[in-house]
């Protein structure tokens, strides 16, 4: 195996555990370089315990919508409106108190781009027909998208409004995968797949660690992929 390589792990969601014997297992695989998509905090039992492993190991990577709504909660708090936002006030004060944490946090990009791998990490998805440097905030979100409205996005399956996949179908959104027309390869999380998912370019790596499944990691440009079982389920999905 070369070692001019590099790993990028799925969603974590605070699974300390599953995310420290990934770690091990791609020092042991040899791997340069190491990435994450975002979704490090919340619903897991460590979220800042990640994050602080993230900082020591030097790790870059992407926001993830859970990041995203963390610091909106967090400025909501330090603002006085706590009701700006529904995330967790728990883990927002405890990220007030970790300076170091919140700056890691806010200093991630929504998109990641390896020119050298063709490679581009994005947490969620991407718009067609739309420069990187224009893609929304909602790349973080991304799922079932509407191709002509940047920004435009809805869950791949049933919505808050009770909306079905079909449904969405018939209104003109899609999996942005099916649409998508980055010519670099795409690394995505915040889609949970039983398994990981390749369509096309892109590579689904969020296999569902905090709903009792696995964390999953894809070596490139091998395309190869390394799973560690969830401890337990520490949320029903």
């Amino acid at each position: 195996m070369t070692s001019n390589n590099f790993a990028v792990i799925g969603d974590v969601h605070g699974c300390i555990d599953e995310f420290s014997t990934m770690l091990d297992r791609l020092d042991q695989e040899g791997v340069r370089e190491i990435f994450h998509l975002g979704d490090l905090v919340d619903r897991g039992p460590d979220s800042l315990g990640v994050v602080k492993l993230c900082r020591e190991r030097g790790l870059r990577g992407v926001m993830g919508n859970h990041e995203w709504a963390l610091l909106r909660k967090l400025d909501s708090l330090k603002a006085g409106r706590n009701k700006d936002s529904s995330f967790d006030s728990e883990l927002a004060l405890q990220l007030s108190y970790d300076a170091a944490s919140e700056a890691y946090l806010r200093s991630l990009p929504k998109l990641h781009v390896d020119d050298g791998f063709e490679t581009l990490l994005v947490h969620g998805g991407l718009w067609p027909n739309l420069p990187l440097w224009k893609q929304p905030i909602a790349v973080m979100f991304a799922q079932l998208i509407h191709p002509n409205r940047p920004g435009d996005v809805r869950w791949w399956k049933i919505d808050q409004k009770g909306i079905s996949e079909e449904e969405n179908y018939q209104l003109g959104y899609r999996r942005w995968w099916e649409v998508t027309d980055e010519p670099y390869h795409v690394i995505y999380g915040h889609t949970v797949h039983d398994e990981p998912f390749v369509y096309g370019r892109t590579i689904g790596v969020d296999t569902g660690c905090v709903f009792g499944r696995a964390l999953t990691a894809v070596i490139m440009p091998e395309k190869r992929f390394i799973k560690v079982a969830a401890k337990r389920t520490y949320v029903e999905k």
